[in-house]
């Protein structure tokens, strides 16, 4: 199973190489048919599998698109991880989405909040989850992309793009600290 833009699909593990996103997984079969290795990446640009082996191809060498494509020193950074069940039991999307965007620290100065109605002086340390810019649920609803509407580029004018990462039916919440004057359901093409 690959990782294909806003979901994942199923290719034969045939040796042919397949282009691929952050993630591949694959299930054995037979006895421990439940067990199964997946492969994360940052960024490369195709997979295959055959007999079992899973290769990542890092480079391309397509001359007719971009005659340096590729050209000097490239980094990579992959990890391998082994599952219990399908990549939908594993949540392989919110692994590789971990993966490819680590934790970044930020050091502050120790402060008091000052937002008003919030007990000055007296809090945490930290703005409450209402003034989130928004959040997402259930756990298995992603955002895609938050980005101005491409119609008339109104700044007021927000999309939020969401997808389904578990291959089931779902209902998803989005919860802002503004509440939006007009909501549309539209398509990724928009």
């Amino acid at each position: 199973v690959y990782e294909s833009p806003y979901g994942s699909i199923l290719h034969p593990d045939d040796g042919s190489e397949w282009a691929g996103q952050n993630w591949i997984s694959h299930q054995g079969t037979g006895p421990t048919g439940g067990l199964g290795v997946a492969l994360l990446n940052d960024g490369t640009y195709s997979f295959s599998v055959h007999d079992g082996v899973m290769c990542m191809s890092v480079l391309r060498g397509a001359r007719d698109m971009d005659p340096r494509m590729d050209e000097g020193r490239n980094e990579l950074h992959y990890a391998v991880c082994g599952h219990d069940g399908s990549h939908h039991d594993a949540d392989m999307p919110a692994r590789a989405l971990a993966f490819n965007r680590g934790l970044r620290v930020l050091q502050e100065r120790h402060h008091y909040g000052e937002l008003p109605n919030w007990g000055a002086r007296n809090n945490n340390y930290s703005l409450p989850a209402r003034h989130s810019f928004f959040s997402v649920e259930p756990a298995n609803i992603a955002v895609g992309a938050v980005k101005v509407s491409e119609d008339d580029w109104n700044p007021s004018h927000v999309v939020i793009r969401l997808h389904e990462t578990a291959g089931v039916d779902a209902t998803a919440y989005v919860h802002t600290w503004v509440p939006p004057v007009i909501v549309r359901e539209t398509n990724h093409i928009e």
